[in-house]
């Protein structure tokens, strides 16, 4: 009790968003192993996932309008590729996890994998800009450290490919196959790009919002190797990771506003 009083003091808001977040995924869990209660999951995950892209769509709104002229245009990429990402999870929130239709057609594949693969292209744009800039400022970190996505990334790929072998080729080859194929290499590509930054960067709101971002796209990456599958389940536990995933991302966010005066030219800018 002492402990979680200290913790509370030095770092107030990460304690709440840690219980908020650990109360959210019992009670997710605890409604889940109710099948009469299917509806007020999908609902919670809904809001849950909804709720928290709202409050980060404002946090960068915020941050936009505080940050110096330069720096605006990245925090405007954040904002408008959280924008495609809020589209893409209300379609699939009501579709899948509210409705329960795991079935799409071409049309509804296309409502929620085109602003998917845009949030993935903006914020590839984005975190490639990171990199860019942490390697400019931090020259004299361990370059061993750099290795270490592409292990990674290869070892997923070769998770992926043996996975693939029970997907069927027609299935592989339809649209919904190509949006996948296609958003799965954009992750892999953030992915490389996200972890770079943080092997590098001494930023601590990157940091969060990098974890939080691997959170979601490594969730994404299992819905839609799912989907292809043909083993997509409504009330997933995976939304709750996606959850996690947004919460840090948030706390980021937050917590470069409390220090925008300071860091003002730390993100961006020369």
């Amino acid at each position: 009790m002492i402990k979680a009083n200290r913790i509370f003091e030095k770092r107030p808001v990460v304690f709440i968003l840690s219980v908020t977040w650990l109360l959210y995924a019992i009670l997710y869990l605890m409604l889940k192993q109710h099948g009469g209660m299917n509806l007020y999951v999908g609902l919670l995950a809904f809001v849950g996932e909804i709720g928290v892209e709202f409050c980060i769509i404002g946090l960068l709104f915020a941050l936009w309008r505080k940050t110096v002229v330069r720096e605006r245009n990245m925090f405007a990429l954040f904002g408008i590729s959280f924008l495609f990402l809020l589209m893409s999870d209300t379609i699939f929130n009501f579709v899948v996890n509210i409705y329960g239709i795991t079935s799409f057609s071409n049309a509804l594949n296309s409502f929620i994998n085109i602003p998917f693969i845009v949030f993935l292209i903006l914020q590839l744009i984005i975190w490639s800009s990171f990199f860019t800039r942490a390697i400019v400022e931090q020259k004299n970190k361990n370059t061993f450290l750099l290795s270490i996505p592409i292990v990674v990334t290869t070892l997923i790929v070769f998770v992926m490919f043996l996975r693939g072998n029970s997907i069927d080729d027609a299935q592989l080859f339809s649209l919904l196959g190509l949006y996948t194929i296609l958003e799965i290499v954009l992750q892999l590509l953030n992915f490389i790009f996200v972890t770079l930054t943080l092997c590098v960067t001494q930023d601590k709101p990157i940091r969060f919002v990098g974890i939080g971002f691997l959170l979601i796209i490594g969730s994404a990456s299992i819905e839609q190797l799912n989907t292809v599958m043909r083993i997509l389940k409504p009330i997933s536990v995976i939304e709750t990771l996606w959850v996690l995933g947004l919460l840090f991302m948030a706390f980021g966010f937050y917590n470069r506003l409390q220090n925008v005066d300071i860091k003002t030219r730390k993100w961006f800018g020369n």
